[in-house]
């Protein structure tokens, strides 16, 4: 599928959705840091998140894929219905094309007595991808996400994930987490640290810093750029992404 023929394909999906959001209370994103928020969007409303990654391999090796397009439906006060639109993925070097979809949950947990917010977030990828870009299965992963606010304006979250990843035949194990601190500058910019490993069965572990920044335009609209560099060798040397949110 060619970027022109995919964008035909999901404009209008996002173009239908666009008038069911609502609600005009706190953006909260689970972008652009790695760490999912433990809060699920309002209950009625859709938050659409996306945006664009360059990841350098390394040497003439590099990837850009987008629109990372997550769409957020609120079924209640504890539950989020979670659809991941399929990236178009151009590489530098060697055939383009389309990834897997997803579909998942959120449940909101907290915020605990102690004031902590817990979440767990549940995922299926779906077998959607062209050929060399799918893994021809259905895959599982669960995420485990708790945060809370701290002093002088600044916020604290973690996550521990688990699940399957398929590649040719085989069935790999993958573990992960992120530690990451969070600080408003003023009333609409942001800015966060963050650590984030990840353990893929049969390869070495990835090990990312990562920081960012956000904009919130207006109520409802956050701007984003993001940044990484990788620690160990099984991480990318770097990645550069920007993207927005969006809940009218």
């Amino acid at each position: 599928m060619t970027p022109t023929a995919y964008a035909l394909t999901t404009v209008p999906v996002l173009l239908f959705l666009s008038p069911l959001t609502g609600r005009a209370q706190e953006l909260i994103t689970d972008r652009p840091d790695f760490t999912e928020s433990a809060v699920v969007v309002p209950a009625g409303s859709i938050q659409i998140e996306g945006g664009l990654t360059w990841v350098d391999d390394g040497g003439s090796q590099g990837t850009l894929s987008g629109p990372e397009i997550l769409l957020r439906w609120g079924l209640s006060d504890r539950f989020e219905l979670r659809i991941g639109l399929p990236d178009y993925v151009e590489p530098r070097r060697g055939p383009s094309g389309v990834g897997d979809a997803s579909i998942g949950v959120k449940w909101q947990l907290g915020p605990t007595a102690g004031g902590w917010d817990v979440g767990w977030i549940g995922t299926l990828s779906l077998p959607t991808g062209d050929p060399g870009f799918t893994s021809d299965e259905v895959d599982p992963d669960v995420i485990f996400t708790v945060g809370r606010e701290l002093s002088h304006g600044w916020s604290f979250g973690t996550q521990v994930s688990a699940g399957r990843q398929t590649a040719g035949d085989r069935h790999l194990s993958l573990v992960g987490g992120t530690l990451v601190l969070g600080r408003g500058l003023s009333e609409r910019v942001g800015m966060f640290v963050e650590l984030a490993v990840e353990d893929i069965e049969g390869a070495e572990t990835s090990v990312l810093a990562h920081h960012g920044y956000s904009l919130l335009a207006r109520p409802g609209l956050q701007f984003d750029v993001h940044f990484a560099v990788g620690l160990t060798d099984g991480a990318p040397d770097a990645l550069l992404g920007a993207g927005l949110s969006w809940r009218r």
